[in-house]
């Protein structure tokens, strides 16, 4: 499901391909763990959502007068698309944190609240230029390894 990060900004961060595709393969792992408690959070919103549709979609149907079959097809319809929504939201829902740890781990100093490239930037410096927050203290051992080379 690595389609469903396309158009992340950290993605373009990493140094090659293949450290990407790294990063891709261990947060792929890691989301789809059944024994993490984010997992049955996910599923148990991903479940709630689809139930809600359905109720909404049967109250839709006989409000606007549809028949058994015509309700029944927008109930699934309505199902559907809101399975693939959720499902795509959740799943990029975390990715940005992760892969930003992921581009720590590869030497890449970024801003761990936002995702803003720290590259060049003093070591000393206090907050992300971007967003403001503090700048993590592992993010400043990075950013004093990469400017040290």
């Amino acid at each position: 499901m690595n389609f469903t990060l396309d158009g992340l900004p950290e993605l373009d961060q990493f140094a090659d391909v293949e450290q990407r595709q790294r990063a891709l393969l261990e947060i792929g792992r890691a989301a789809g763990n059944p024994l993490k408690f984010d997992w049955w959070i996910a599923v148990g919103v991903l479940v709630a959502s689809v139930i809600g549709a359905a109720i909404a979609a049967r109250y839709l149907g006989r409000a606007v007068g549809l028949a058994g079959w015509q309700r029944d097809v927008l109930q699934m319809g309505v199902c559907f698309a809101v399975f693939v929504v959720v499902l795509r939201g959740l799943h990029r829902w975390g990715a940005r944190a992760d892969l930003r740890r992921k581009l720590l781990e590869a030497g890449v100093p970024v801003c761990l609240s936002c995702g803003y490239s720290l590259r060049g930037h003093a070591p000393d410096a206090a907050r992300c230029p971007e967003c403001g927050r503090p700048i993590d203290p592992a993010v400043r051992a990075v950013m004093q390894k990469v400017n040290a080379e």
